[in-house]
């Protein structure tokens, strides 16, 4: 480290045989003398360097101190062995400072609402509003619950109907059981929604919620979503249909020992079947022609109104389904088996359709409809539907075997 002279070509610069970890020129040590505590000497900078965890003009301020810490959204600043700093994030961030906040990461570890699953592997709920699903559903299964105020419609059903709850006549609250629908009756009133009174002669007074004792009159009743005014014995009252559908019901006050009779809803038409109760007048009058297009739209809206709906079946309904089901299918056999003029046995959906449809309405809910429509020959009647469906059953085996394109396939239904 001693040399002689100021350069190498200076003559009395002395050469050096051997040289082994020398660098040329002197550092200036006088900027180290006096390092901060928190610093030491670099001396290859010839100045001094703040120790890892510390910075600042005399390496004063630490990196994780109260008011200097880099980590963000609550996080703890710490000091690892080499003494560099990393950020302890709280529950629902990450990044190296913590400053990304995870959107599923709340619930204290749980997957958030309208998510299920186990934390951090969770998946969106598969709860449709449309069928008065709440949105969020079983954190664990994803299994969807009806929305306040709404029951599911069957056990394994994914469609909730409102409850209704008379309220405050004759329930005590708007809230009903999850699974069977029924409401909170008062003392001496029953029925799912708390209409009517336990005792025939009764009925409930509107005011006060109580049943009250009705002389020489059937009482006031709420039943079948209709409100049947205090009627005099043998007398037939005719009212409006339920809200939603158009049409008279009727309904009978018997006698003092039985009071009223089942209500007559077979006139009754829902709104949403109104413009196939069109199509089905045209059809009957001959002023309209079933092609293959129509046949397939007809029997596309008849399962979208049957199959699993949100709302019941009406007499008129029922006669509309029932009879559109058969004009379609007795169109359909009169198509040639080789040549199939309307192409509909090659429509999977078609079938599948008229199958889901006829379905519906021989559910066993369905029976009093089917009972009131044809009370002389109701038997026959769905007779005549099943017997179609045979038939019309065979006629595809038939296309299959003549050559058609499709392969055969198999339809499950709940009544067929």
């Amino acid at each position: 480290g001693v040399f002689i002279g100021r350069t190498l070509h200076e003559p009395e610069y002395l050469s050096v045989k051997t040289v082994y970890n020398v660098k040329r020129g002197c550092p200036r040590l006088e900027n180290c003398l006096e390092c901060p505590k928190n610093a030491k000497c670099d001396a290859k900078k010839s100045k001094c360097q703040c120790l890892p965890g510390f910075y600042g003009p005399h390496c004063e301020f630490e990196v994780c101190s109260k008011h200097l810490n880099p980590c963000l959204n609550g996080a703890r600043c710490q000091l690892n062995n080499a003494s560099v700093f990393y950020c302890e994030c709280l529950f629902g961030f990450w990044g190296d400072r913590c400053q990304f906040k995870d959107p599923l990461a709340i619930n204290g570890g749980r997957c958030p609402k309208t998510w299920f699953g186990h934390y951090p592997l969770c998946v969106p709920c598969k709860c449709d509003p449309a069928k008065n699903n709440d949105q969020d559903c079983d954190k664990v299964t994803g299994q969807c619950y009806c929305k306040p105020y709404y029951y599911k419609k069957e056990p394994n059903s994914d469609i909730c109907l409102p409850c209704k709850c008379h309220f405050p006549t004759g329930a005590s609250s708007l809230m009903c059981d999850d699974f069977t629908g029924q409401c909170k009756c008062k003392n001496r009133i029953k029925g799912r929604r708390c209409t009517e009174c336990s005792r025939k002669n009764e009925q409930i007074n509107r005011k006060i919620g109580k049943c009250e004792t009705v002389k020489y009159h059937c009482p006031e009743s709420f039943h079948s979503e209709v409100l049947w005014p205090r009627t005099s014995f043998n007398t037939t009252v005719t009212v409006r249909c339920p809200k939603g559908t158009s049409g008279y019901a009727q309904r009978t006050c018997l006698s003092d020992t039985i009071f009223w009779s089942e209500p007559m809803l077979i006139n009754c038409t829902s709104k949403r079947f109104e413009y196939l109760d069109d199509m089905l007048s045209q059809i009957e009058s001959t002023s309209l022609q079933l092609n293959s297009y129509l046949s397939q739209q007809i029997a596309s809206y008849l399962n979208n109104l049957t199959s699993k709906s949100l709302d019941i079946l009406y007499g008129r309904d029922l006669h509309i389904t029932h009879n559109l089901l058969l004009r379609l299918i007795e169109e359909e056999l009169k198509s040639d088996v080789i040549s199939r003029e309307y192409g509909r046995t090659q429509d999977k959906k078609f079938i599948k359709n008229i199958v889901a449809s006829s379905s519906e309405i021989l559910k066993q809910d369905v029976a009093k409809l089917w009972l009131q429509n044809y009370d002389h020959e109701p038997t026959i009647e769905v007779l005549k539907q099943v017997e179609l469906l045979d038939k019309y059953g065979t006629f595809y085996a038939k296309s299959i075997s003549a050559g058609s394109l499709m392969k055969p396939f198999r339809i499950d239904s709940e009544n067929i």
